[in-house]
């Protein structure tokens, strides 16, 4: 096996456990499993291996169809940033990846606290093992209940389990990874939350990738016709809140919702037939699993938490979107983050 086959899989391998991402190499091409909504996608792309990509871009890559990725032991950030402006894929052996080749889409970027140091000659880096568990699916539905409800982190690990609904080893591993990234400080005897901006975008970033596709139940349309028909639906019972654009219109008022997106905390049948949703691939109505603590009692707003609905604009890569989600981080996230 040549050098640069051992670091092509090494690549890949550091890829898919810090990911999870569907992810194999096969006659220099990388094959890409990805789900799209409810359907799985397989996608092969040619690749191009730069040994090392410090100090600046390689020669230009090849024209190809579907696009060319580039694959690297360690790509620092400036030199990333670059690639995405020129829409370039690449994939390195941190975890860092990017490509966007419609239906596939990925960005995913990693804390630099994983590294351990500049990679040598010849050797994939270092990586330090479960530092990503804070990023993956179950790692997110943790950070994203932190961030969510200010001083949850203080809770002993079994108690922090039963609020979150996740396994005890999950919560563990994830809050392993939060020290390790030196975003979880302990403080006297408390564990306190730190850096928590920097946290939220690292988990708006890895959303769309990690955690989202596995949150998706269904596409709806409405047999209501109206314009704003949503705003005067009544949610009361149905373990059903707004999400993503019609939630941020509740949040703002800066927004007009155009695709709609309902969280559901366990069955959905009640809330489909109340808001009279029948399947469509091609509708407005996302309906999506809940995912944080469900509260003791229904909010007075029929709105999901603010940190939630900033992930879901910002999944969306609208810039207007994204806009909006800065209103939202500034008047209810600013608060609780900063």
């Amino acid at each position: 096996m040549t050098d640069e086959t051992a670091l092509r899989q090494q690549i890949l391998a550091a890829i898919k456990e810090r990911t999870g991402l569907d992810v194999r190499g096969e006659a220099g091409n990388v094959i890409i499993n990805q789900h799209v909504g409810q359907t799985q996608m397989t996608c092969t792309f040619p690749t191009q291996f730069a040994g090392h990509l410090i100090d600046g871009i390689p020669p230009e890559l090849p024209v190809t169809n579907p696009p060319t990725i580039l694959m690297a032991p360690e790509i620092p950030e400036p030199v990333r940033a670059d690639l995405r402006r020129q829409k370039i894929g690449y994939l390195d052996g941190l975890g860092n990846a990017y490509l966007d080749a419609p239906p596939v889409f990925l960005m995913i970027e990693m804390p630099p606290a994983v590294k351990t140091g500049k990679p040598r000659a010849g050797k994939a880096p270092a990586l330090r093992p479960g530092a990503i568990r804070a990023f993956n699916e179950t790692g997110l539905r943790l950070v994203f209940a932190l961030l969510n409800e200010p001083g949850l982190e203080k809770l002993p690990y079994r108690d922090l389990a039963q609020k979150t609904g996740l396994a005890l080893g999950t919560v563990h591993n994830a809050m392993t990874a939060l020290k390790e990234l030196k975003y979880l400080r302990i403080r006297g005897k408390a564990k306190v939350l730190v850096d928590k901006r920097d946290l939220l975008e690292k988990c708006a970033n890895n959303f769309p990738d990690q955690l989202r596709p596995r949150l998706h139940l269904g596409t709806y349309r409405p047999l209501q016709t109206a314009p704003g028909w949503w705003k005067t639906a009544d949610l009361t019972g149905l373990n059903a809140c707004w999400g993503g654009e019609p939630g941020a219109e509740l949040l703002t008022r800066y927004l007009q919702a155009e695709r709609l997106t309902l969280y559901v905390f366990g069955d959905t049948r009640p809330a489909l037939e109340r808001l009279r949703l029948i399947p469509d691939a091609k509708g407005t109505v996302e309906v999506m699993q809940a995912f944080w603590p469900k509260p003791e009692k229904e909010p007075d707003m029929p709105n999901a938490p603010p940190v939630v609905i900033y992930a879901d604009l910002w999944a969306t890569r609208d810039g207007r979107n994204r806009e909006v989600a800065q209103r939202i981080y500034d008047d209810y996230l600013l608060q609780i983050i900063e």
